[in-house]
């Protein structure tokens, strides 16, 4: 299950977690509505399938900036790790709304016509279970290009760090269409398994 049900029942954790990490004992209940984050990443694991696929189409999702990946090979195959770094954000814990803001991002290249898409300064958007980004570099042109599924997912906390682990991310219809028309190709489709995120988050003291 995908979207906004899953997510609504599992920020009031994720706010009861936030709320014991971030506010020192005897602070008002009214500073606690809102707090917010400082680093540090979030972490993308691809699927097996879905990597082979992208390869065998001569697709590659290049690093971008502070982005760092790591190539991992397992029983089903091969999957890249990526770790995007957390720039700020913040969660609204009466609402169990906000945003986790992030640099770095990706440039999907196809070597087989040297087309690309490049996808930067991503943001989770808790509100709408989604991963967005700003396109080809324009400030001005941000769209969805994850949608996140947090029915699986579990909370740690870790001192001022919370954890968010096991959150699945699945192609949007808008990625797919800017992706099959950016790179000349047309496999791409709304729903593509892209992988398993977990996000690192610092709150601020």
């Amino acid at each position: 299950m995908k979207g906004k049900s899953p997510l609504r029942l599992l920020l009031p954790v994720l706010a009861l977690v936030l709320a014991v990490t971030a506010v020192p004992a005897g602070a008002a209940s009214a500073e606690a509505a809102s707090v917010r984050l400082v680093g540090d990443k979030t972490k993308l694991v691809t699927d097996p399938a879905t990597t082979k696929v992208l390869l065998d189409n001569g697709i590659v999702p290049q690093p971008v900036g502070p982005t760092r990946s790591e190539l991992l090979k397992r029983n089903r195959g091969v999957s890249v790790r990526y770790a995007f770094p957390i720039t700020g954000g913040s969660v609204d814990l009466s609402a169990l709304t906000g945003s986790i803001d992030h640099s770095g991002g990706l440039n999907f290249v196809n070597t087989n016509n040297g087309q690309s898409l490049l996808l930067t300064n991503f943001r989770i958007e808790l509100g709408s279970a989604a991963l967005t980004a700003e396109v080809n570099g324009d400030p001005a042109v941000r769209v969805a290009i994850l949608d996140l599924d947090f029915s699986k997912a579990k909370i740690i906390g870790q001192g001022r760090v919370v954890r968010v682990k096991n959150v699945g991310a699945s192609l949007t219809e808008t990625a797919a269409a800017a992706l099959n028309a950016s790179l000349g190709v047309g496999f791409f489709s709304a729903g593509i398994d892209l992988g398993t995120a977990q996000v690192f988050a610092r709150v601020a003291a």
